[in-house]
């Protein structure tokens, strides 16, 4: 498996999400088109249960993404999101803000039913940002087993309840935005350079 390569403008030198000084209130952050196999909604109703539970006024939730809106699910959810002030939905951003909102938020938060591959996890990593995923398809792959916080994809509820422990425990956060970072050779474009090299020295060699 040739990986692809992570744009090396999002590594962060500074130090973790944990270690920097966060300006605003705390928010999730969430990277991506909005179509119906990202699994928006099951991401909208946790963190909505979650911040009644806790009474949290200053919690909140910045999408980032283009939504589909000829799927009707889309539609839904950008409803339940223009109903609530404490969900910000910005398609159009610079490079310099996405990465200031990758380097100061509790954790991205992956919540894809299917991943062919994604590129905002190798942000997250590269930016040193602890991540929230599903448990399905590549995504395990890309991450690693204890390179996210990993949730069924199907249950609001089990998003629910890592969005509360990532809030809470600054030493999980820390731990996932380490182990992150230790896969990011892994991701190296020189890396995906030579191997696809070697792979066509290796089919020539046969003929």
């Amino acid at each position: 498996m040739i990986h692809h390569g992570i744009d090396s403008s999002f590594i962060n030198r500074e130090g973790t999400s944990t270690d920097r000084e966060r300006s605003g209130p705390p928010y999730f952050l969430y990277v991506g088109l909005l179509k119906a196999h990202k699994n928006l909604g099951v991401l909208l109703k946790a963190f909505q249960n979650l911040k009644r539970k806790l009474e949290k006024e200053s919690l909140k939730l910045e999408i980032i993404g283009t939504p589909d809106t000829k799927q009707p699910i889309v539609r839904e959810w950008m409803n339940q999101i223009k109903d609530d002030s404490s969900i910000s939905l910005r398609s159009n951003i610079s490079d310099n803000e996405l990465k200031k909102l990758y380097r100061n938020a509790i954790a991205l938060v992956h919540p894809s039913l299917y991943e062919g591959f994604g590129f905002p996890l190798l942000e997250a990593m590269a930016s040193k940002t602890p991540i929230i995923a599903s448990h399905t398809a590549s995504i395990p792959e890309v991450l690693g087993e204890d390179g996210a916080l990993y949730f069924d994809p199907k249950s609001a509820s089990e998003l629910e309840h890592g969005l509360d422990q990532m809030l809470s425990s600054e030493a999980l956060r820390h731990k996932l935005a380490e182990a992150g970072e230790r896969r990011l050779p892994l991701f190296d474009w020189s890396v995906a350079a030579q191997q696809t090299v070697q792979v066509y020295e290796s089919v020539l060699g046969k003929n």
